[in-house]
């Protein structure tokens, strides 16, 4: 049988990637399904760029919002910028060990010149279906033939509405997908605005694995002894920030935190007691595991502190209804847990215990989700 080939964002610097492209491998690896992660890299061309640049405007503005995290990085000191590059070399590591990779495929025509070699392509979770990513074809799957079964599994657009022109983009990739799942309800509704199919809600693919299995990977990390706050902000506010030293002050515990994980942020200088840098996966995961608190505006470090039964809050990355904004992602996984109270509330200062009920809760979410995801590949002949 050839391979399941799968079109992920594992090379995206960022835990929650690597993790959830690792998870996707392990759960097919489960139902016996043969797979691999495909490794490409688009074209860097002049020509390619101009085309991509004509599709997605807003390529420009990204563009100028990278050239200035720069120059906040340099503002920042060495420290800033040598430690993001060990973070990102922790992440490609664990990413070359841990997952099959294809051959490196580098330009469109590579990626087509390997679809005869797989049975079936399947596009992963995260932000995939996210307008920026349309341009490339990558996570859409525009390569792959009509006639060769292309699978979505909990896709999810980080967003809960599009243009006139990215609605017209997503809806002709839509419909060239055999099976759908999304991650967000939001997801699901825009799908049936522009495709009128009905698909099912399915889990986040670290979700797929259960606390066991997570475990099992964790590596020793720098822990305080006497216990610690964890703070994982992807977002910019100096607010979020400023909680956790209110927190550290009531609960007269060090804080310790990620910084600059998404960019060069000035409020990271200076706030934690902790700061860490270079942590291999495992060792993030310990961090979670160990925490008294975690303190968070991230998806998947929500998903990963309630599935290893840890206190957390949940903060918003951006404010409601502004633009860009993804903070539809946690509206329908918080529910879904009960874990709603755990969005942040003004003057809070101690997350008590997850509810009892979260193991049994995690527990059907899996064991539903794997039941769709098996029904899909039988049905695509995998």
């Amino acid at each position: 049988m050839k391979p399941l080939a799968v079109a992920s964002c594992w090379q995206v610097p960022n835990y929650g990637s690597v993790l959830q492209a690792y998870a996707t491998q392990a759960a097919l690896d489960s139902l016996g399904v043969p797979n691999e992660t495909l490794w490409y890299e688009p074209e860097r061309s002049l020509p390619e760029r101009l085309r991509r640049l004509r599709l997605d405007p807003a390529r420009v503005g990204r563009r100028l919002a990278r050239a200035a995290d720069s120059a906040r990085e340099a503002r920042l000191g060495p420290g800033a910028a040598a430690g993001r590059a060990a973070r990102a070399e922790a992440l490609g590591k664990f990413a070359r060990e841990y997952l099959r990779l294809s051959p490196r495929l580098c330009g469109r025509a590579a990626l087509e010149g390997a679809v005869p070699g797989y049975g079936a392509f399947l596009s992963g979770s995260d932000q995939l279906w996210h307008p920026a990513n349309y341009p490339d074809g990558f996570y859409t799957l525009d390569f792959v033939p009509e006639e060769v079964p292309k699978l979505a599994w909990a896709a999810s657009f980080g967003v809960d509405r599009l243009s006139v022109r990215q609605r017209r983009t997503a809806a002709r990739f839509l419909r060239r997908f055999d099976w759908i799942s999304a991650r967000e309800e939001s997801g699901r509704a825009l799908i049936g605005e522009l495709i009128g199919r009905e698909i099912p809600l399915a889990a986040d693919p670290v979700l797929l694995l259960p606390p066991g299995e997570w475990r099992a990977l964790e590596k020793p990390a720098p822990l305080p002894a006497g216990g610690y706050l964890l703070c994982y902000f992807l977002g910019r506010n100096p607010a979020h920030r400023e909680f956790a030293a209110r927190l550290r002050e009531a609960s007269g515990l060090p804080v310790a935190a990620l910084p600059h994980l998404d960019g060069a942020v000035s409020a990271d200088r200076g706030y934690a007691d902790i700061p860490l840098y270079g942590l291999s996966p495992g060792e993030f995961l310990s961090l979670v595991d160990g925490a008294a608190c975690v303190l968070t505006d991230s998806y998947h470090c929500t998903a990963f502190s309630a599935l290893l039964g840890t206190r957390f809050y949940l903060f918003d990355r951006f404010l409601s209804g502004a633009r860009g904004s993804t903070n539809t992602r946690l509206d329908t996984l918080l529910p879904l847990l009960g874990l709603e109270d755990r969005r942040i509330s003004p003057g809070a200062f101690a997350a008590g215990p997850l509810p009892a009920g979260t193991p049994a809760r995690l527990e059907a979410l899996r064991e539903r989700s794997l039941g769709l995801l098996r029904g899909a590949l039988e049905g695509a002949g995998m």
